[in-house]
């Protein structure tokens, strides 16, 4: 049995999560000493969160990553062959 890409999911429980925390900051009322820290820890933290995943899936991080994959099918059918 084979689970489902773990990265993917996490990736959208991200996106969700970023825009949970929007949603919230519109329709909640947050006192004034703490507005500041909310917006930064919403928009600073999860939104760095949100950019590396699409850094990760869109950027040159996947293309790497597939690479690797690809050379590890090669080590293995060589290894394979080779016995």
């Amino acid at each position: 049995m084979k689970w489902p890409d773990q990265r993917g999911w996490l990736a959208i429980a991200s996106v969700f999560m970023l825009a949970g925390a929007f949603t919230a900051l519109l329709f909640v009322r947050i006192p004034d000493e703490n507005r500041d820290l909310v917006i930064a820890l919403a928009s600073g933290i999860i939104g760095a969160n949100a950019k590396d995943v699409y850094g990760f899936f869109f950027g040159s991080s996947k293309g790497t990553s597939e690479a690797n994959e690809r050379t590890d099918a090669v080590l293995a059918a060589t290894t394979e062959d080779k016995k």
